[in-house]
């Protein structure tokens, strides 16, 4: 008995993905921490496990664990990757409703190379930034409810700051179940770069709810209200909301690496 996996990446964000549709399959996290090891494993910042869709609202389910084996409630990354695998084995259709773990449904929409996102606006927790001490050192931080929790600090040299800080900040005692942590720096009217230190995975070289999360907190605090382009390390997303404001977009990339199989010892 084997189990078939795949691998794909948005903006280097990798993931493993496995669909559970017809053969089910529920790791423990020992079994995922394992298949994450980047030397002993397949390799990955998150697995993705697409389930039967739940509700007519949605055409696939899925969760989403990091690589420690921990839950995540979102992964917007992850969803374009979703909607690359299922539009790449059913031709013809370019359209996706997936049904997150957060409890939303996502919009999926692949035009070539990039795909856009629509999703439920993140939600500011508090109106105004937090200050927290971390290392003897203040932050300022907005926290953003994207479908997972998001701190973003502003006004610091992103990869500079991750390093030094993005675990501290990321399990800080004023957020008992951690947070993403994000460090951001504007450089334009609608331009900002971004680092994130992902709750359960570390330093990623993109987070997609991290950008939508730093957008909508930019846009609190700025007059400028959209569109957003968010460079990460691994490459930029444009992040921008509809006229209503009732749907923020998200667009960019997804790559499909390869596909996989793993034994029976490997997936007990």
């Amino acid at each position: 008995m084997t189990l078939s996996f795949h691998k794909l990446h948005g903006l280097g964000n990798d993931f493993m993905l496995v669909d559970a549709r017809r053969q089910p399959w529920t790791p423990d996290a020992a079994t995922i921490a394992a298949l994450a090891d980047r030397h002993e494993g397949v390799g990955f910042d998150q697995l993705l496990i697409l389930d039967a869709a739940g509700s007519g609202e949605a055409d696939v389910g899925c969760r989403i664990y990091n690589l420690d084996g921990s839950v995540a409630e979102q992964c917007l990354n992850g969803m374009r990757c979703i909607a690359r695998y299922l539009a790449d084995t059913t031709p013809g259709r370019p359209e996706w409703r997936i049904a997150a773990p957060a409890g939303c449904v996502v919009g999926a929409r692949v035009h070539g190379a990039s795909i856009e996102l629509s999703i439920p606006p993140p939600r500011l927790v508090e109106p105004k930034a937090r200050e927290i001490e971390v290392a003897g050192r203040r932050f300022a931080v907005w926290l953003v409810d994207a479908g997972n929790p998001h701190a973003i600090a502003f006004g610091h040299e992103p990869r500079e700051a991750r390093a030094r800080f993005g675990r501290a900040v990321s399990v800080h005692p004023s957020f008992p179940d951690g947070v993403n942590a994000g460090f951001a720096h504007l450089t334009g009217s609608g331009e900002m770069e971004l680092a994130v230190f992902e709750r359960g995975s570390g330093p990623t070289r993109a987070c997609g709810s991290g950008a939508a999360a730093a957008a909508a907190a930019a846009r609190a605090q700025t007059a400028h209200l959209g569109p957003w382009t968010v460079q990460q390390p691994g490459g930029a997303l444009v992040i921008d909301w509809s006229v209503d404001g009732l749907t923020l977009v998200q667009r960019g990339p997804a790559a499909y690496v390869f596909q996989g199989e793993l034994c029976e010892q490997c997936f007990r």
